[in-house]
């Protein structure tokens, strides 16, 4: 029957990606609303996180091809361009990065889709988690990357212009590309309770259920930036870096408790 043929077609579509798919990465991107919301160092922070708090292989994607700024934050001197293993900075904390060189000029327009495409899917065969940091700009290298996310982070900040941007980002996401509402993590970086503009506020402008918040750190978040060292190391019992934590586990899905600690 017609009823058995579409069943016995989706048993053997899941057996074959059973079979093809042995790894298969989770994509999480993050992205500002704004620009200067502070991408770039939950990107980061996150990803180092996430290697220091698991067994599981990380890697940090750094998408700006003209200002990424990811190996500073980690202290780490890019090589040639963007290609797998071997060319991938590798972090003593254990996340690994893949960023173009700094003496390079890449333009998004000479990077093929196909390509991109085909740099993910090695991606995810070799990884079990991948975190992109992504520019400010709906183009068609970034819209491919972001269609094909299971998680995208938007950055913002409590004030009426990061509102505006950022629903009109969101619009773009859910309207524009299809995006899910589900996939979608709006977080309000150096959240006051005092500000003008609340949570809740701006949950409803939004039209938004997920929404977190990240409290102001400049001190240590500068300080990090400087020496290139994640907040997770220089000063794992702030509240900036719990919050980091708890945004880790909640963009992986992954309880503390079903984390293997690994502390080095």
């Amino acid at each position: 029957s017609q009823e058995d043929l579409a069943s016995a077609l989706e048993r053997i579509n899941r057996d074959l990606k059973t079979e093809t798919n042995g790894k298969t990465a989770k994509l999480t991107v993050v992205i500002n609303a704004k620009g200067g919301s502070g991408a770039s160092v939950v990107a980061t922070n996150i990803a180092h996180i996430n290697a220091q708090e698991s067994e599981r292989r990380i890697v940090l994607v750094d998408l700006d091809l003209q200002f990424g700024a990811v190996p500073v934050y980690l202290n780490l001197a890019p090589n040639n361009g963007l290609a797998i293993e071997g060319l991938v900075l590798k972090h003593p904390g254990g996340v690994r990065v893949l960023a173009t060189a700094p003496d390079e000029l890449v333009m998004p327009q000479e990077v093929p889709g196909s390509r991109v495409a085909a740099l993910f899917e090695l991606l995810a065969e070799s990884y079990d988690e991948i975190i992109v940091d992504m520019p400010r700009q709906i183009d068609s290298l970034t819209s491919l990357v972001l269609q094909h996310a299971d998680r995208i982070v938007v950055m913002m900040e409590a004030s009426l212009a990061h509102v505006r941007d950022a629903k009109r980002l969101l619009q773009i996401l859910h309207q524009v590309l299809g995006v899910p509402e589900d996939r979608v993590k709006v977080v309000i970086n150096r959240y006051d309770k005092k500000g003008s503009l609340q949570k809740t506020d701006i949950r409803n402008t939004l039209e938004q259920q997920d929404v977190m918040t990240l409290p102001s750190d400049f001190r240590r978040v500068n300080e990090s930036v400087n020496l290139g060292s994640p907040l997770y190391d220089m000063a794992r019992g702030a509240v900036i870096t719990k919050h980091l934590m708890g945004l880790s586990r909640a963009v992986t899905n992954q309880a503390p408790d079903q984390q293997t600690v690994r502390h080095s």
